[in-house]
């Protein structure tokens, strides 16, 4: 796993052929006992990339050289999402947003690629917004 300006990036194992390709999902959260929980959910599901951010200022960054985003779980309120632009560039590789605040039946909902998992959640509920994602 590398560390770079806030961002964490645990790559896929390099036994892998080339052909195979490598899902990335991001994380951004703050606080690092729920990024461990969110990043380590989605790692046991098995091979991926997991891109983890602690400030949304490093997102960008992070994203530089990623085309495709399969989900992005995200500490943001449904007008931060938007307003940051982050949506937008999510959206563009392709992404599913989970925001891990606000309201289920709120706001976020909205966009048809943008769901909610409202805190405090589970592993059984990360995995359940997972298994909701790939049946999209």
């Amino acid at each position: 796993m590398s560390n770079l300006d806030g961002c964490a990036v645990k790559e896929p194992p390099d036994c892998l052929p080339d052909s195979v390709p490598t899902p990335t999902y991001v994380v951004l959260e703050t606080n690092p006992i729920i990024a461990a929980d969110l990043c380590g959910t989605i790692e046991s599901c098995g091979h991926c990339r997991v891109v983890h951010v602690t400030d949304i200022r490093a997102l960008g960054s992070a994203l530089q050289d990623i085309s495709q985003v399969r989900v992005a779980y995200l500490e943001l309120k449904r007008p931060e999402l938007e307003q940051s632009g982050i949506g937008a560039l999510l959206r563009d590789r392709g992404a599913h947003i989970v925001l891990t605040i606000g309201e289920a039946d709120g706001d976020a909902t909205r966009h048809p690629k943008v769901s909610v998992l409202p805190r405090p959640f589970t592993e059984q509920m990360i995995l359940q917004s997972l298994a909701e994602v790939s049946a999209d």
